[in-house]
């Protein structure tokens, strides 16, 4: 009979560690956050480069963007244009803008193209040296 009740009890204290490990180990769990996909690191990565004083990083982030093409970016391209201050990185914005062919985009890439001081310098020489040609 003691047999039995040793038994008994052995099993309740294991079922009841059981319960309390299965608590612990779903509150620790818990506490993570979900996983990103390999897009939404990407996306991620690319936003924090956006934001960089590193002009070289922000150029490949704006080339990769017009890449990539995900709509998600869009917006923060927007906010780009209307800070960006470095004339050649506003004219690879407004292509990479272009690159998305929304109307949103082309009308902001219009807008840089416009008085960019880097369009205007290859436009003009672009123009000297056809005038050059053609005497």
């Amino acid at each position: 009979m003691k047999a039995m009740m040793n038994n008994s009890s052995l099993m309740q204290k294991g079922l009841v560690m059981m319960v309390l490990l299965f608590t612990i180990f779903s509150s620790i769990y818990a506490d993570e956050p979900e996983k990103l996909t390999r897009r939404q690191v990407g996306v991620e990565n690319l936003k924090m480069a956006y934001n960089s004083e590193n002009l070289g990083l922000r150029k490949s982030a704006y080339e990769l963007s017009g890449k990539m093409q995900y709509a998600e970016l869009v917006p923060y391209l927007l906010k780009q244009a209307e800070s960006e201050e470095d004339p050649h990185l506003q004219f690879v914005l407004a292509l990479t803008l272009l690159d998305f062919n929304t109307p949103e985009t082309v009308k902001s890439a219009e807008k840089m193209l416009i008085n960019n001081a880097y369009a205007v310098t290859l436009s003009e020489n672009k123009t000297v040296h056809l005038y050059k040609i053609e005497k």
